[in-house]
């Protein structure tokens, strides 16, 4: 914006002009009820100025100063045009092309951008005042900058909470005192399939699954009387087809003017949650079942030591009569010795899983268990795990140990027999212990095992021929 030096120019009113410096100067002497007019329209909260109808200022007030940012000596040298945004300059130079003489320009809003580069809103009016030969206009503008801009901001917050209302999936609604429906949003026609108007006017307790009702005028008590206690409340609601559909409400206290008038209630759709939800209980109740019911021992416990979780069959492993009893133990240790623990954890981070896995470890009561596990390392940002199952095997392992002495035994009396041992299954059909050749020991010439010979002995005929006997034997047969 540039300045156009022009000379002053001047406005004839009765018995004064008016310079550039805007100080009334007598052509003859002034009445005293002039110099006072002159003084209320200077010292003027609104602003005011005249022009020569061509846009050319030929007065301006102290407010005109104080609003555009310009002193008065810069405001004399400018156009109206000058002042005005670029938007509205064409406009206001049309009107003033159009106006025909002696013809008041159009009141307007205009738009000025003072000094400082921001922009100010002043709603102007005129009339024309004369002098002499000459006539301008007063124009009287009043800056509602502040007002406009409340405006504006109301316009736009209307604007974002109508977007809000109009485009939410939840369904919103303002109920009034006895719950009739003041206003319905859009969304119910996704959810019910009602317009919103075909709504409006009727109770919101028309909707209510008769199940449910009690439960919706406690709930509109509440948010009427304390809002701050009211909870969500579940609702179903009857969809225009007939169906039953189910929604989460909320709502708070609807006032206007400083008194309540009603309530603004939401309704949410929680279907799909709710089936979800169902599902996974059922889920969860399923996984409860196998996990207690299975005949193994199933557990969860920290890496670090400590039991988290299990059922009834590992409890009864170690001894204890319940998974309760066992969960509440604060320090949960099987293990004979700590060295056990300690290379048992360092396989599992090294494998991360063990499968048929067998393990010595202690009951309740400090006796032995023998125990088949299959265990995996669940790795966590804030704590690893251990889960897994495991078989009692004790009396499996104490039949091998059973057999594993038996064998011994046997082996160690075949070895140091000073006879000889015939095992047969048939009448002629035998085998002498021992062999004559000891190339392989632990087998006969048959190459049997000793552990297939101590299990034959329950099952065959066998007979032992001493060689000290045979004699008598013979002696007495003859």
């Amino acid at each position: 914006m540039g300045f156009r030096p022009k000379p002053a120019r001047v406005t004839g009113t009765p018995g004064t002009r008016v310079s550039s410096n805007a100080r009334p100067r007598a052509s003859h002497p002034l009445p005293p009820s002039a110099i006072d007019l002159f003084q209320v329209l200077e010292n003027a909260s609104d602003v005011m100025y005249t022009h020569d109808g061509a846009g050319h200022f030929t007065w301006v007030n102290a407010a005109a100063e104080r609003v555009s940012g310009y002193s008065r000596d810069e405001l004399l040298s400018m156009n109206i045009l000058d002042l005005l945004a670029p938007e509205q300059a064409p406009t206001v130079r049309a009107r003033w092309a159009d106006r025909r003489p002696g013809e008041l320009p159009v009141p307007f809003t205009a738009e000025i951008i003072v000094k400082d580069g921001s922009r100010r809103t002043l709603e102007v009016g005129h009339c024309l005042t004369e002098g002499g030969s000459s006539a301008s206009i007063l124009s009287i503008g009043r800056d509602v900058t502040r007002h406009v801009r409340a405006e504006l901001d109301l316009r736009e917050s209307e604007e974002r909470f109508r977007a809000f209302v109009e485009q939410s999936s939840d369904m919103l609604a303002l109920l009034d005192e006895q719950g009739k429906v003041i206003y319905q949003s859009h969304s119910i026609t996704s959810h019910l399939g009602y317009l919103p108007e075909e709504v409006v006017g009727r109770s919101c307790f028309d909707f209510v699954h008769p199940e449910d009702l009690e439960t919706a005028l406690v709930g509109f008590r509440q948010g009427l009387e304390d809002p701050g206690k009211g909870d969500a409340i579940l609702l179903r609601l009857q969809h225009r087809l007939g169906q039953w559909k189910s929604f989460e409400a909320v709502s708070s206290t609807y006032i206007v003017g400083g008194h309540k008038t009603g309530l603004l209630a939401s309704f949410r759709y929680v279907g799909d949650r709710l089936e979800a939800e169902i599902e996974l209980r059922a889920s969860e109740e399923r996984y409860r079942q196998l996990f207690q019911r299975n005949l193994a021992g199933v557990f969860l416990s920290k890496l670090s030591g400590g039991l988290l979780d299990c059922n009834d069959s590992f409890a009864h492993i170690f001894g204890y009569e319940s998974r309760e009893q066992m969960i509440k133990l604060a320090d949960f240790n099987p293990y004979f010795a700590p060295e056990e623990r300690d290379r048992y954890v360092a396989r599992l981070k090294r494998e991360k899983a063990l499968s048929n896995f067998e393990m010595r470890l202690r009951r309740r009561d400090r006796s032995e268990v023998w125990v088949l596990e299959n265990v995996t390392l669940l790795e966590d940002e804030d704590a690893a795990m251990i889960q897994g199952t495991l078989v009692d095997i004790t009396e499996r392992k104490h039949a091998e140990q059973a057999l594993a002495e038996s064998e011994s035994k046997f082996r160690a009396l075949a070895e140091s027999a000073t006879t000889s041992i015939l095992i047969h299954n048939s009448p002629g059909n035998g085998r002498s212990w021992p062999p004559p050749s000891r190339s392989r020991p632990g087998r006969t010439q048959s190459g049997c095992s000793l552990r297939f010979i101590g299990l034959a002995i329950a099952s065959i005929r066998w007979k032992i021929w001493s060689t000290s006997t045979k004699p008598s034997i013979r002696s007495s047969a003859s």
